[in-house]
């Protein structure tokens, strides 16, 4: 009863409160019981609580260490300065202007629960080109402390205008860089090529770059990329609450790319670029290639592709409406046809076939064939351009002519001569390396073709028959050649026997062959060059104050269209100087390109 009375009395909502009239024994029993839980609790989370500051101190503290470290202290990088690219005679031909990219650090950011919808919607009314889409609010929602790049090629002006908005914006900082500015443009477009931003890929394949980073796209920016874009720097900085640069803890410079000189001779580059740009439109041709070079080592005096297109457009706010105007060109701009573009050589195939002739033994300088006008093979006629045939011809008269009878003869056979046949043309071919890259220092280089009877086989599902070796002979049917190897190979000739390697790069001699054709031969061969222009198809070059020898082709490709036009040579023809090989495309034959070796050899050698 007592008991049951103690519990009416003292129970009170759900507070448990000892009586004074209780007895001592149970004062004592209740009252040990709820000390020793309470005991037991409190170890228990006295052990919960030295457990995990343990783990922190112990386990995670350096991770804890380096996150604070992470939020306090920043690494970033400084961009090195570009190698300088400089034409032969050293004037520089692209520049470094300052730039900026706008970067965001996200964990500061969310750290201090900033709206990014603010900052895009800002960052959309100072820049339209901003894409409308959630993409850049992604990117600033995101959990981490890489920097994410949220505009790149900034100005100066537009960088110095974005300070004052960005100083409230958390972890939101401009990082200083350099844009290349190409100081010619066209001119020199198909050579230096350009830059452009590095895109995900390139972070996959090489950890040098970061997402704000630029590297070579094209030309001699890609070609030599790993020389021109230096080493970069970095310091450590201590960053305020909002995550903005406050101290510079420890800085190591960055280290300027490698300049470069370049073969180019700039006032070459402009003249031959201005004159085949006149007479193309004098002859109506909508694309043309020249290339000059010096025989003596095989160095790139000018390199013109036409049409070019402006370099600047992807170093500078890219300009989308622009570069599909480009890609969708029917002329390909961005097409370098100097040493990417295949052509059948026409005539000047002849200069290979002479010398293999000569070589074999198959004729000398005195062996003549009768030209009447052309050849006939059963039912197959093949003609000479001239009606009724040029008479009796010898090799340096064929070639000051370009008597396509004799060539069928040497190259096929036929007047009592042992032709070169199919095997014989593909030897001198290999010997001068058609059908093979000249491995110049630019990316895209073509290789050409020599077609042969198996090729013909498994394409066309046809042998090999003596007409297709008579249309070789004269470098017509499958034969395709770059205006740079057709260069190449009227180097060999000026130079009397050696091989070399095309270069842009100063110094960057290389010989690939030589006297692979006897020295007596090779004179045979310059001879008939010399009297294509004192006797032959390119009498108007004799008018120029210095000696020229050189050969013309008209190439035909298609039934339809005109046919190329071709012109390449040397001067002086006695101790050469410089080879110039123009391709004027559907110029209606030879007639388009001479007039341009003409204007150009009279300025370089009387005004230049």
């Amino acid at each position: 009863m007592f008991i049951k009375g103690f519990r009416q009395r003292e129970w009170e909502g759900n507070a448990f409160l000892f009586s004074t009239r209780a007895p001592d024994s149970l004062r004592k029993i209740y009252g040990s019981k709820r000390i020793a839980l309470l005991k037991i609790g409190l170890g228990l989370l006295t052990a919960i609580l030295i457990f995990y500051l343990g783990n922190l101190q112990i386990i995670s503290g350096a991770d804890f260490k380096n996150l604070a470290e992470e939020n306090r202290i920043r690494n970033k990088e400084i961009k090195p300065l570009r190698g300088i690219i400089y034409d032969r005679q050293q004037n520089p031909l692209v520049t470094n202007a300052p730039s900026f990219s706008l970067m965001a650090t996200p964990i500061d950011l969310y750290q201090h629960r900033f709206p990014v919808d603010q900052i895009a919607s800002r960052l959309r009314v100072l820049f339209p080109d901003i894409s409308a889409a959630p993409l850049l609010e992604d990117k600033l929602n995101t959990i981490s402390y890489i920097p994410i790049v949220i505009k790149k090629n900034l100005t100066y002006e537009e960088g110095v205008k974005l300070i004052p908005e960005i100083e409230e914006w958390p972890g939101v900082f401009l990082q200083e860089s350099f844009k290349r500015q190409y100081l010619y443009g066209e001119l020199l477009a198909p050579i230096l090529g350009y830059t452009s931003f590095v895109s995900p890929e390139d972070l996959e394949q090489d950890d040098y770059y970061s997402l704000s980073d630029i590297k070579g796209a094209a030309g001699i920016e890609l070609a030599f990329e790993q020389k021109l874009r230096g080493q970069k720097g970095q310091k450590r900085v201590q960053v305020n609450s909002l995550g903005k640069e406050d101290k510079i803890i420890d800085y190591r410079p960055s280290q300027k790319g490698t300049d470069i000189i370049l073969t180019v001779d700039l006032k070459a580059q402009e003249k031959l670029a201005q004159i085949l740009s006149a007479r193309m439109i004098e002859f109506k041709v909508e694309r043309a290639a020249a290339i000059a070079l010096d025989p003596r080592d095989g160095s790139i005096l000018a390199l013109i592709s036409l049409p070019s297109f402006d370099d600047n457009i992807f170093t500078s706010q890219f300009d989308e409406n622009k570069y599909r105007e480009l890609i969708q060109n029917p002329n390909k701009p961005l097409f370098n046809r100097a040493i990417a573009g295949e052509y059948p050589p026409g005539s000047t195939f002849k200069l290979i076939v002479a010398a293999g002739a000569l070589e074999e033994g198959n004729v000398d300088k005195n062996t003549t064939v009768l030209s009447t006008g052309g050849i006939r093979i059963g039912e197959w006629f093949f003609p000479d351009w001239l009606a009724g045939g040029h008479g009796t011809t010898n090799v340096t008269r064929a070639l000051a002519w370009s008597v396509n009878t004799y060539f069928y003869a040497v190259g096929g056979g036929a007047q009592n001569i042992t032709g070169l046949g199919l095997e014989g043309l593909a030897k001198y071919a290999n010997l001068f390396h058609l059908g093979q890259p000249t491995q110049i220092e630019l990316p895209g280089e073509a290789s050409g073709f020599f077609p042969s009877a198996a090729w013909k086989l498994n394409e066309k599902n046809e042998a090999w028959y003596l007409g297709d070796t008579y249309h070789l002979s004269i470098g017509q049917g499958d034969l395709l050649v770059t205006p740079l190897q057709m260069a190449q190979w009227t180097a060999f000739f000026a130079n009397s026997g050696t091989l070399y390697q095309p270069h842009l790069l100063s110094g960057n001699v290389h010989v690939i062959d030589k006297n692979f054709i006897s020295s007596k031969n090779i004179e045979i061969v310059r001879k008939g060059l010399r009297d294509t222009v004192t006797l032959g198809s390119a009498r108007s070059l004799n008018s120029l104050p210095v000696t020229i020898a050189g050969k013309t082709g008209s190439a035909q490709f298609a039934s339809n269209k005109k046919p190329h036009g071709w012109f390449t040579g040397y001067a002086p023809a006695e101790a050469p100087t410089i080879v110039l090989t123009v391709l004027m495309e559907e110029g209606d034959g030879s007639n388009s390109a001479v007039p341009v070796a003409r204007e150009f050899l009279d300025w370089y050698f009387t005004q230049k």
